[in-house]
């Protein structure tokens, strides 16, 4: 059971390292698909994917925090709602769904776009 202070996180692995997200940013947890390559992008956007008629960038997050970027059966593309856009983000995989006392701390668009 939450109450109005708790806030819903889907957890998930990057390498070593467990990150959070606010559950109601994520809009859906897909398996890999090749992204097509975007010329002269930065090494950690991967590309677009299609997405609900559109496309979306796909930003490895392995590859952001300068980890080996390994695709593996656990791969997964989240596409996060970032308030004006949407962007798929691939990490290693999913933990678990928690809940939390709502805490400030880093959120992921300052990650991606950093």
């Amino acid at each position: 059971m939450t109450t109005a202070d708790d806030i819903q996180l889907v957890s998930f692995r990057v390498g070593p390292q467990e990150f959070a997200l606010d559950i109601l940013q994520v809009q859906r947890i897909l398996r890999h698909q090749a992204p097509a390559p975007l010329p002269q992008a930065p090494e950690f956007l991967e590309g677009v994917v299609p997405y609900e008629g559109g496309a979306v960038p796909v930003v490895d997050l392995r590859k952001r925090l300068g980890l080996d970027a390994v695709v593996n059966e656990e791969t997964r593309l989240m596409v996060v709602d970032l308030g004006d856009q949407r962007v798929g983000v691939l990490v290693d995989g999913f933990d678990r769904n928690v809940s939390y006392a709502y805490a400030a701390g880093t959120e992921l668009n300052e990650i991606v776009t950093r």
